[in-house]
């Protein structure tokens, strides 16, 4: 367990089952390793002060190990190897501040589900697959393959896209916001 009035620092890797974890998060601003989400009964999850991960943030695994949580904040965090959120019951994902990620992953969020990421700058691949995003918005995005096969797109916002590739499967989009 982690003492976070303590330990600012967590090294090895973190997984959450349950709210006594998340409160041993509290305080903690970097993790040297990966963290896990797999709090089956919890459907918000929060950890506020956050902000690095070397590793991976995963919740989720895949079609058939998915992230119950309609809420997943890490407000503060800004950087991280790799996100991967298998997220049916999604709702609400706050990574308002992450400027790095190498790989972005998120696949089967629900009907309406937005993705903001206003900070995000750079990453190898930002992936959304098998979902019904609304829109897509990552605005100060410079450099970054992405890939979308989704339904129900209306919007995508990636007027700062400058490298990388753009490969969309989707329909119903009302709006596309690349650089000339």
């Amino acid at each position: 367990p982690v003492c976070a009035s303590v330990h600012h620092s967590v090294a090895g890797d973190v997984i959450v089952y349950g709210k006594p974890d998340l409160h041993d998060l509290l305080g903690v601003t970097s993790i040297d390793g990966s963290l896990t989400i797999d709090a089956v009964g919890l459907s918000h999850v929060r950890i506020p002060d956050l902000e690095t991960v070397t590793g991976s943030l995963t919740c989720g695994a895949g079609p058939h190990d998915s992230c119950g949580q309609t809420v997943l904040a890490l407000p503060w965090l800004g950087s991280i190897e790799d996100v991967t959120v298998h997220a049916p019951q999604l709702l609400s994902l706050d990574l308002t501040r992450l400027h790095t990620a190498h790989d972005f992953d998120i696949e089967g969020t629900p009907t309406g589900f937005s993705l903001a990421l206003p900070s995000l700058t750079t990453c190898n691949i930002l992936g959304i697959y098998w979902g019904k995003v609304a829109t897509l918005d990552a605005p100060v995005l410079q450099a970054c393959g992405v890939e979308l096969a989704v339904q129900e797109l209306t919007t995508v916002a990636l007027p700062a896209l400058a490298t990388g590739g753009f490969n969309a499967q989707f329909s119903d989009v009302e709006t596309v916001s690349l650089p000339a």
